[in-house]
């Protein structure tokens, strides 16, 4: 007789994650690493940037060791935020943060229609974005 393979811990199939506030003006759907394709995991593989998330440049490596260390010390304030495919919209930083500060990090899934302008409003109006950036 043959047993059912072994279902990987979380939400029954039949239930939604919790709703989460992006601060955004759009609700997100909170994603444990287990909900994610396993190719879209950052332990496994590297995630998928959005192209319009790549034309941001990344913090400088000292800004970048500097939120490790925050995150470290404090945890992950903000969640990264993932489009329904998987594709990181928002926090290719913390991510890479997480990384080096060995915290497994949290994910957001957006669930909104404007990736484009959800990706212009958290990078444009968060940093000091200089006319050659």
């Amino acid at each position: 007789m043959a047993t059912a393979p072994a279902r990987r811990p979380g939400p029954a199939p039949d239930r939604k994650p919790p709703r989460a506030h992006t601060g955004f003006g759009r609700a997100a759907r909170s994603v444990a690493p287990y909900a994610l394709t396993p190719t879209s995991h950052p332990k496994e593989t590297t995630l998928k940037i959005h192209p319009i998330a790549a034309i941001f440049p990344m913090f400088p490596e000292d800004e970048l060791h500097d939120l490790a260390e925050s995150i470290r010390t404090e945890g992950q304030i903000k969640e990264i935020l993932l489009d329904r495919n998987g594709v990181l919209l928002d926090g290719r930083n913390r991510l890479a943060a997480c990384t080096l500060a060995g915290v497994e990090p949290r994910f957001t899934r957006y669930e909104g229609d404007s990736p484009h302008a959800l990706i212009l409003s958290a990078n444009l109006y968060r940093r000091q974005i200089s006319k050659g950036q």
